[in-house]
C-alpha cells in the first residue's frame, strides 16, 4: 500500500514561549473567554492562510506557522488607521474587539503558554527594528514592548552589515533553524517587525530507532521518494472516517500534540486542503477514540520560505501594500507602505519527536511619492522573458519560464 502525502499540521498556535527583555511575565494566567476567542480567531485566519497558500503552490509543500504571521501582522496593525486598519482587522478576524482587548489577549495567551509543559522547550521573541533616521512614535513602540514583549533596536540599513543583524538575530531566536531569512533590504525601507518561534518537544511516546527501515513515500505526482520510516504500535488518539484517518502523538505530558492527517486515497490533497475550514478542523481534532494501531510515517526534514503578500493581499489585505496604506500609527504620518511579509518554517521529525521554528517579518517602506497608489508587481508564476536591444529592438534571447529551480 502506498503512503500517500501526509499533512503534518501542528497545533501550532502551542508553538510559543516567550523571551523577554525587562518586562515581566505571569506563567500563571488564567484564559478569559476572550483570550479564548482571539485564540479561536486566530485558529480561524491561520486555517484561510494556509488553503490560500496550497491553492497558490498546488504542487508545493506548504508549511506556516499562523500565530507567527498573526503576531507579526497584529503588531503591525496597532499602528494601522482607517481602511487599512479595517483591512487587516477583518483578514486577522480580531471582530469587533478593542485594541485593548486585541492586544491583553495577545500578552496573557503568552503568558499563559510560557511554563504550560515543563519537558517541552518554546522560545517566542518579538522585535522592531528601525531605520535610524527615520521618526517613530513612542506610543508605537511601548504597546509592541508591553503586550509582546518586543526588543526594540535602531540600525543604518544601509550599513554592510544590517542584514546580517537581522538574520542573527532570527538565528539565535530559533536555534539557528532559521537562517537568512532576510535575503536582503530595499532601499527606502524604513522598520522590520519580526516573530520568532521556536519549539521542542519529546514524544510521549517514542518510535525504537532499530524499528526504522529504508521505505518510500509517495509524492503528490506519485513519485517515489526513499525515506527512513519509523514505526511504533501503541493505542493512539483515533479519528477514522470515510474522507480521512486522523492520529494524534502527544508530547511529553501531552500538553502538546501533533496530529497527522491522511485523506483517504480517492480524495486529492489540494481538494482536501480547500476544505479545511474552522468546522472540518473542530471534527478532526474533536471526534476521536482510543485505538490500538501500528503507525508507520516517515523521518522528514522540511525548510520552507514564501513571501505572503499574495496571499494577504487575496484574503482582503491589499492596501497595506500600496502607497494608500495608512501606517500613521507608527510613523506619524501617512506615505509607509508595508513592502513584503516573509515567513520562514523550518520541521524535523524524528524517533526522539519534533524540532519546529518559525520567523515572520513584516517589512515597511517610505513612498518616494507620499501616498500615491503604487501597483505591487510579484513574479511568482510562470512568464515569458526577453533580452532585446533598445535602438533596434533586436531580440537577443526570449523564453518562457514555467518553473524554477529550488533554492534553500
Amino acid at each position: 500500500m502506498k503512503l500517500k502525502t501526509l499533512i503534518p499540521t501542528l497545533i501550532l498556535l502551542t508553538f510559543i514561549s516567550c523571551e523577554k527583555d525587562e518586562n515581566s511575565i505571569n506563567p500563571s494566567v488564567e484564559i478569559s473567554p476572550v483570550e479564548i476567542e482571539v485564540s479561536y480567531n486566530a485558529n480561524i485566519f491561520g486555517l484561510k492562510l494556509f488553503r490560500e497558500l496550497s491553492k497558490l503552490s498546488p504542487d508545493s509543500n506548504v508549511i506556516i506557522s499562523p500565530f507567527s504571521v498573526s503576531t507579526a501582522l497584529a503588531m503591525a496593525w496597532n499602528g494601522a488607521s482607517g481602511e487599512t486598519e479595517k483591512a487587516m482587522r477583518d483578514v486577522l478576524e480580531l471582530g469587533n474587539f478593542s485594541e485593548e482587548e486585541v492586544n491583553n489577549a495577545y500578552k496573557n495567551l503568552l503568558d499563559y503558554f510560557l511554563n504550560l509543559d515543563s519537558e517541552t522547550i518554546l522560545r517566542f521573541a518579538n522585535s522592531v527594528w528601525k531605520h535610524i533616521p527615520i521618526p517613530v512614535l513612542d506610543s508605537f513602540i511601548d504597546i509592541c514592548r508591553k503586550y509582546f514583549y518586543a526588543e526594540f533596536r535602531e540600525l543604518d540599513f544601509g550599513a554592510p552589515g544590517a542584514v546580517d543583524s537581522i538574520n542573527n538575530w532570527i538565528a539565535e531566536k530559533t536555534e539557528d533553524k532559521i537562517t537568512n531569512a532576510l535575503d536582503y533590504i530595499p532601499k527606502e525601507t524604513v522598520m522590520y517587525i519580526i516573530n520568532a518561534l521556536y519549539f521542542k518537544g519529546s514524544w510521549k511516546y517514542q518510535f525504537d530507532k532499530s524499528y526504522t527501515s529504508p521505505g518510500y513515500f509517495y509524492d503528490i505526482n506519485d513519485n517515489r521518494i526513499p525515506c527512513k520510516m519509523m514505526v511504533q504500535t501503541n493505542d493512539f488518539t483515533v479519528n477514522r472516517t470515510e474522507k480521512f484517518t486522523a492520529v494524534k502523538l502527544p508530547y511529553s505530558d501531552e500538553k502538546f500534540v501533533m496530529v497527522i492527517i491522511l485523506p483517504e486515497n480517492n480524495t486529492p490533497i489540494n481538494q482536501f486542503v480547500s476544505n479545511l475550514t474552522p468546522d472540518k478542523w473542530n471534527e478532526i481534532i474533536g471526534n476521536s477514540e482510543e485505538l490500538k494501531a501500528t503507525l508507520k510515517m516517515p523521518r522528514m526534514k522540511i525548510k520552507y520560505k514564501n513571501l505572503l503578500n499574495k496571499a494577504l493581499t487575496n484574503l482582503g489585505m491589499g492596501i497595506a501594500f500600496t502607497g494608500m496604506a495608512d501606517f500613521s500609527k507608527i510613523f506619524g504620518d501617512t506615505g509607509y507602505w508595508i513592502n513584503r511579509v516573509i515567513h520562514n518554517t523550518f520541521l524535523e521529525v524524528n524517533e526522539e519527536g519534533t524540532e519546529a521554528a518559525a520567523a515572520t517579518i513584516v517589512e515597511f517602506l517610505k513612498s518616494g511619492g507620499g501616498g500615491e497608489n503604487i501597483p505591487f508587481i510579484i513574479i511568482d508564476r510562470p512568464f515569458v522573458f526577453a533580452i532585446y536591444e533598445e535602438e533596434t529592438e533586436a531580440i537577443l534571447f526570449i523564453g518562457k519560464v514555467t518553473t524554477i529551480p529550488e533554492e534553500t
